[in-house]
């Protein structure tokens, strides 16, 4: 209800598992007939429910109900305005839409839990301001045949430790973060180039798939090969995470003012064909 949202000075708001039964007007179900059995599908405001008619009865009114939709619509914008919340958790019902990015104001929030809804596959990149939160996502309850692209976390996100989705390497790929490390130890604001603004070429852009990546080069299974960033303006240290890189075949910072040593861990990059670290202040 909408009367939650002056409550402004709560600190804990669980409403996971909220079951109760939701019918749908005639009007907005679709039937389909066979020998044994009638399928019912029935859509409004967003929320979709589709069973066999042995799960779904004729309401007296002439509707047909469902009886495991819980809590369903939008997720409110408001919910952000709750400054003092500490525990969010709306798990378990039939939420759909977006997720709102006022959530990533709520500062002193230490358990958000979103799972197991209808929600978009898209995570607005305001939740990683939540760095010392638990926040659970995923589980979705869409048909994920449905989504434009394989999903992904915002990169900010995945740096999140308490994000449960961190370690699954569709929504977290960890070479992308391995990449994000390069870009910062070798101060990567201040590159010659690191892709164009707003496009896919971005470096640590928090949705841009890092195969696509300025200098970067992946294989068909999306596996980086080649990392060419040379006469770039490249400063700063070589990240060790270069030798999380296993399959790189090329390695290329000539003509850069990288400074320090060349770390250990690129000797266990077994498939490297090339490496050029000329005309920088290296040692080691």
């Amino acid at each position: 209800p909408d009367d939650l949202l002056f409550l402004t000075r709560l600190t804990e708001l669980n409403l996971s598992g909220i079951v109760g039964p939701h019918c749908f007007a005639e009007s907005s179900c679709d039937y389909t007939y066979y020998t044994d059995y009638t399928s019912v599908c029935c859509e409004e405001g967003g929320l979709r429910r589709c069973s066999e008619s042995s799960l779904a009865e004729e309401s007296s009114w002439n509707g047909n109900c469902f009886d495991d939709v819980g809590l369903w619509g939008t997720i409110p914008a408001g919910f952000g305005g709750y400054r003092y919340l500490e525990l969010l958790d709306l798990s378990d019902n039939s939420f759909s839409g977006t997720i709102p990015l006022e959530l990533g104001d709520l500062s002193r929030l230490d358990h958000l839990d979103l799972s197991r809804n209808y929600l978009s596959e898209t995570i607005p990149s305001q939740l990683g301001l939540l760095a010392d939160a638990t926040i659970r996502l995923g589980g979705t309850k869409r048909d994920v045949s449905s989504f434009d692209s394989p999903p992904v976390a915002p990169l900010s996100l995945c740096a999140v430790e308490g994000f449960n989705l961190a370690n699954d390497t569709s929504w977290c790929p960890p070479e992308r973060n391995y990449l994000a490390d390069v870009y910062q130890l070798a101060k990567g604001r201040e590159w010659t180039i690191d892709g164009e603004d707003e496009q896919e070429t971005k470096w640590v852009h928090e949705y841009n798939q890092h195969c696509k990546w300025y200098g970067v080069s992946c294989n068909d299974d999306g596996v980086v090969t080649e990392l060419q960033l040379a006469s770039n303006s490249l400063s700063g240290r070589i990240s060790s995470a270069l030798g999380k890189l296993t399959s790189l075949e090329i390695l290329d910072l000539h003509d850069n003012n990288l400074q320090g040593i060349i770390p250990t861990e690129l000797g266990s990059l077994t498939n490297l064909i090339s490496a050029r670290f000329s005309y920088n202040t290296l040692t080691g």
